[in-house]
């Protein structure tokens, strides 16, 4: 059947998945923005504080979510 995702957020989602399925997906994308960031060319002197302030923050979620070994 056709998957439709709920997009309102106070409630469940329509979709079911695992709270391990979810946390794995959640890890990926978190690793895969710190790449992206870790990757630019060319940084904006301005973005130099926000962006290690965005990968410290995405090293402790995946910390929490017992990735911390392997980003």
């Amino acid at each position: 059947g056709e998957l439709i995702m709920n997009t309102d957020y106070t409630n469940p989602p329509d979709y079911k998945l695992s709270w391990e399925e979810c946390d794995k997906i959640t890890a990926h994308t978190l690793k895969y923005y710190k790449h992206v960031v870790d990757e630019q060319e060319f940084t904006h002197v301005d973005d130099i504080k926000y962006n290690k302030k965005l990968k410290k923050s995405i090293d402790f979620i995946l910390k929490y979510l017992g990735e911390d070994g392997d980003n």
